[in-house]
């Protein structure tokens, strides 16, 4: 049982802010120590339903470097990636990405398509067999930590990159790996993921 599934019973807290649910379940699939969950999600319980841009950063950048300095590298990329927004079986995103991979068979259309949706971010770009999504130019778009006061760890943004990869498995039916390149809020000027298709 997670950690706020007991918190719940105890009536700790009956609302929170969704993210925090979102990296509790991922950490428990991961098979996280309980200790080391309460560890990392330190000043959960203090956050408020609702909190302000500047107050979801804070504690983000805090989570973050907890994750960085208790876990290996490839268990917090893989448990931030599972934090993926926007990518539920049923949404928007996820039916557009079905449809346009059924209206564009081949590889170049269907990436031009996407590149239209806007739902990979500001450029997409096909280069070989890899998917290329830049996000971000200039500034961070993800509204969990884009009002940090300082630099966060790029682990933060395998959540983004979580993201475009779930999409492109709805469109490809098929497991896929990706990387992050570079990312705003770690000090680059824009966000860029590379999806390997092979």
């Amino acid at each position: 049982m997670s950690l706020f599934k007991i918190a719940q019973k105890e009536e700790i807290m009956a609302k929170r802010w969704w993210m925090i649910d979102k990296l509790s379940n991922s950490l428990e699939s991961a098979k996280i120590d309980k200790k080391i969950c309460r560890t990392i999600l330190q000043g959960w319980d203090q956050l408020p339903q609702r909190p302000k841009p500047a107050e979801r950063a804070a504690w983000m950048k805090k989570v973050i470097d907890r994750m960085d300095s208790l876990l290996e590298e490839e268990i917090r990329f893989k448990i931030r990636e599972d934090c993926a927004c926007c990518v539920s079986r049923g949404t928007k995103r996820i039916k557009t990405m079905k449809k346009l991979i059924k209206e564009n068979p081949d590889l170049d259309s269907f990436v031009a398509a996407v590149q239209d949706s806007g739902f990979l971010g500001a450029m997409v770009e096909l280069k070989k067999n890899t998917i290329y999504a830049t996000f971000g130019v200039g500034h961070c778009v993800c509204t969990g930590i884009n009002s940090a006061k300082e630099p966060v760890s790029i682990t933060y943004c395998h959540c983004c990159k979580g993201h475009v990869i779930k999409l492109l498995e709805s469109a490809f039916k098929k497991p896929l790996r990706g990387e992050v390149f570079t990312s705003c809020i770690s000090g680059s000027d824009d966000c860029r993921f590379a999806i390997h298709l092979d």
